[in-house]
Formats: structure tokens, sequence, C-alpha cells
């Protein structure tokens, strides 16, 4: 019995830049990350436990 090939694929499509300035500004945008903060959160952001050498620190969730 002779060996099985793989069958052949398409070959893969050939994609060609033509306006470089919204390619590179499309670039830019799928990199942006956005966060959202509340007006308190400084308030729960630094830890106020105690301030004991070598305890755990408990953080809030």
């Amino acid at each position: 019995m002779p060996k099985q090939t793989k069958p052949h694929s398409r070959p893969k499509a050939l994609y060609r830049v033509k306006n470089w300035k919204e390619y590179d500004k499309a670039l830019v945008q799928r990199s942006l990350i956005m966060f959202w903060l509340s007006k308190g959160f400084e308030t729960n952001w630094l830890y106020t436990g105690e301030k004991q050498r070598g305890s755990q620190f408990d953080y809030s969730a």
C-alpha cells in the first residue's frame, strides 16, 4: 500500500499594505489599554493595617 500524503492546501494569500498611515494607526489602536477608576480609589489603594515587622499583609478584595 502506498504511503498516504497530505492533501495540498491552498497557498497563503499575500496582503500588501498600500496605506501605511492607516496601518500604523491601527497598530497603535490595537495595543491601547484603558482603565476606568472610581473617584475614591486612592483611599483603598495603600495598605492601612498594622505596621509590624515580619507580619503578613491583609489586602482588601
